[in-house]
């Protein structure tokens, strides 16, 4: 998330986090709106060297691209990247390395775009789980949207590269409708967004860089979440009756 002209633009991830904890979308905004108020959560060493190791992961994908086939066109991160994007694809590249698609309102950099056997570009993403996770395809859904705004089309597969180097790839239909209704969603809350108006966060949301300030909003609260071993439906019981 950032601006760009006073206008808000979006990633695929601002979307993800969205899904995880509308909490962590509301505190990404606020962060945005009204720098150094709250605190983000310190650097993690392990997240660190996930990202480090997700890297390797992306650059080994890319070499053996390299060596199977003779067409493979690297974006560089530039101002340039999105004209280079279209071109690339315009002259219909077998592989493009971090293409830029954007739409209203939303830009990123996919990993790569393959040119299939129909003449038809597929979005892939190298990601180092064993296994596919639910907002892998929500991200690429997005991406395949952006992409749609070159081709004129929406890719009909999208694919994950997976840490096993195995490839998994999935019919787009299928995810598509849910994408957008999680997409209308989340421009509502950021049409809608209101610096007094901060939603709860979730106990068991994945609130990212935000969750010494979703403990501490809960701490503040009383909530009672901090109830060892309460769960969601004790404490929708203990609030129907004012507790």
């Amino acid at each position: 998330m950032r601006k760009h002209s006073s206008k808000l633009i979006y990633s695929p991830s601002d979307l993800i986090r969205f899904m995880e904890s509308p909490f962590s979308s509301w505190m990404e905004r606020f962060n945005l709106e009204h720098p150094n108020v709250f605190t983000k959560d310190p650097a993690n060493e392990e997240k660190k060297l996930i990202g480090d190791a997700g890297n390797k992961h992306e650059a080994a994908y890319l070499s053996g691209l390299k060596k199977k086939y003779n067409d493979v066109c690297e974006i560089a991160r530039d101002a340039n990247s999105k004209a280079a994007t279209k071109k690339a694809i315009q002259e219909r590249r077998r592989i493009i390395f971090q293409p830029h698609p954007e739409m209203e309102g939303f830009s990123g950099y996919a990993d790569f775009l393959r040119l299939n056997s129909d003449n038809e570009y597929e979005i892939l993403d190298t990601k180092l789980a064993r296994s596919v996770k639910p907002y892998f395809l929500i991200q690429l859904c997005c991406y395949a949207e952006m992409l749609s705004k070159v081709t004129n089309e929406i890719p009909q597969t999208i694919g994950i590269i997976l840490g096993s180097n195995e490839e998994r790839t999935f019919p787009t239909n299928d995810f598509f409708d849910y994408y957008l209704s999680l997409k209308n969603s989340f421009l509502n809350q950021m049409n809608e967004w209101d610096k007094d108006v901060q939603p709860s966060p979730q106990p068991s949301a994945e609130h990212r860089d935000w969750s010494q300030e979703a403990l501490k909003w809960m701490h503040d609260k009383d909530h009672l979440s901090l109830i060892a071993s309460i769960n969601h439906t004790q404490i929708k019981k203990l609030n129907d009756q004012g507790i």
